[in-house]
């Protein structure tokens, strides 16, 4: 900046921690103690499953451009496999001059001759709307840093049926715009005007290829609640990329980034967003490998999201999701997650495989997510230490649900081992519920120590227990449901959710 405008003021935050993220975590508490309350923990956004078409999915606008035809039959398959899905994320369904450059923001009439709204009302199920930069040839006559013309554009995004603004090409407008690379307080006036008026009309906002500044200025909007953590999901995928290049856009394919190398950095990033308050963007995933697409490894892929707090969204073709893969990120349709997103063991960014872990507390009972990953392109052995006291517990495979003895092995190259380590208490060690990515989840379980053995709370799904004998009992005498097989116990309520108390003997 050659120079600053009279009362311009400059405040200083100094922020303590044992290490740089704590500290992060202590300056993201200050500046949103400074900004409006949240409150949209509970938006379908970061509760829902989503389907997007993003760059990356089976429906990506330089390969398959998605119009209603599709888009019905995305719909249609996955309501035929009975996916609670919570939403549509549809990405250019505005008319634009360029990719990144968006003339309006109506329903596109050569992919969508209904328009939107007419079939939100036909399927039930509401948009999050992508947004870009603004053409300077824009429809509503507006120029790059005029905060104004977000009013009319939110009332657009609520007449096409939307519930969410996906801002994407953030920074890119900051670009085409001289003024607001070179002004702070008109760069102020823009991002603000611009959360202002989305909060207006009650849409919240993911951010994307946004800056750091705009990652700082979001602490002060209550309804900015979401940011990518990284690039898209289509960068990872050699044969998509691939197919891009045949087509003419090989500076897709120069951009490919190896898989270790994209999940580390939506880690790493991850970390810093949850910090000041945002729900990190994993971007979407296939749930099944898609020939030509990629995909190949869903299970990492689906882990990551639901570890991350953020948005879970699939990419899949019409027929191609797979619907139990899909079933181990919910509980009663609701996406399950840990208590915070995983963050890194730092000593362990020295190495190829990094170790990333979060958890679940519950009354005194923890449940630790452990990730290792490794970060390059060839096979690499692991042996994990903890970074943490677990005291007394029981590792499990968190992908089989299995009891293991280590928690090490050898990872492909980008590949990723999940260990779920649980509490053990009187020689039994509960897992979490059955057949679920995130078995102790934050909300929808609980448990607490009790006498020799645990309470835990059920909405009805079995729980799985490591343990030689058990003795199972529900509050106030209501039936449990034991079973027993593979040398693992489920428990249930017998009759919907329920305390349950459990000893072993």
């Amino acid at each position: 900046m050659g120079e600053l405008p009279a009362g311009f003021k400059l405040a200083t935050f100094i922020a303590l921690g044992d290490e740089p993220f704590s500290a992060l975590r202590v300056l993201g508490r200050l500046l949103r103690s400074r900004g409006e309350p949240g409150g949209m923990e509970g938006h379908p956004l970061l509760t829902r499953l989503g389907w997007w078409n993003a760059y990356g999915g089976y429906y990506t606008e330089l390969l398959r451009p998605l119009n209603a035809e599709g888009l019905a039959r995305v719909v249609s398959t996955l309501k035929a496999s009975q996916i609670p899905l919570g939403y549509l994320g549809l990405d250019l369904w505005y008319p634009y001059e360029a990719i990144g450059k968006a003339l309006r923001y109506r329903a596109d009439p050569g992919k969508y001759p209904e328009g939107l709204r007419t079939l939100r009302h036909k399927w039930d199920i509401p948009y999050v709307l992508h947004l870009s930069a603004l053409s300077e040839r824009n429809e509503y006559g507006a120029r790059g840093g005029d905060p104004e013309v977000y009013r009319a554009i939110a009332e657009d995004l609520l007449a096409e049926g939307g519930i969410a603004a996906w801002h994407d090409w953030l920074r890119t407008q900051q670009h085409l715009t001289p003024n607001l690379r070179a002004d702070p307080e008109a760069a102020e006036r823009w991002f603000s005007g611009l959360a202002r008026a989305f909060s207006e009309t009650g849409l919240p906002l993911l951010l994307c290829m946004h800056t750091m500044g705009m990652i700082l200025a979001s602490t002060r909007h209550g309804n900015v609640i979401s940011a990518r953590s990284h690039t898209d999901f289509l960068f990872s995928q050699r044969q998509a990329l691939a197919e891009a290049a045949r087509r003419g856009h090989g500076e897709l394919l120069e951009a490919w980034t190896p898989p270790g190398k994209l999940r580390a950095q939506n880690l790493l990033m991850g970390a810093v967003l949850s910090a000041f308050g945002l729900a990190p963007f994993h971007d979407l995933f296939l749930s099944r490998e898609h020939p030509g697409l990629g995909g190949d490894r869903p299970w990492e892929d689906a882990v990551l999201r639901a570890l991350s707090c953020g948005p879970v969204g699939i990419g899949d073709a019409p027929g191609l999701t797979d619907a139990g893969l899909v079933g181990r990120l919910l509980l009663n349709g609701v996406l399950i997650r840990p208590d915070a997103p995983p963050r890194p063991y730092l000593p362990s960014l020295k190495g190829d495989v990094h170790l990333y872990w979060t958890e679940r507390r519950a009354q005194g009972l923890t449940w630790y997510y452990l990730l290792a990953l490794n970060t390059t392109e060839e096979e690499r052995p692991f042996k994990l230490s903890l970074p943490f006291d677990p005291g007394e517990h029981c590792a499990w495979d968190g992908y089989t649900g299995r009891p293991v003895d280590t928690l090490a092995g050898v990872l492909p190259s980008g590949g990723m081992a999940y260990f779920v380590v649980a509490p053990e208490v009187g020689g039994i060690s509960p897992l979490g519920y059955q057949g679920k990515l995130v078995p102790a989840p934050h909300r929808g379980f609980a448990a607490e120590r009790d006498a020799k053995g645990i309470r835990i709370w059920s909405d009805g799904t079995p729980i799985l227990v490591q343990g030689k004998a058990l003795s199972v009992q529900g509050d106030d005498g209501s039936p449990v449901e034991l079973g027993r097989g593979n040398g693992l116990w489920t428990v249930a309520p017998r009759r919907g959710q329920g305390w349950f108390r459990v000893v072993g003997r």
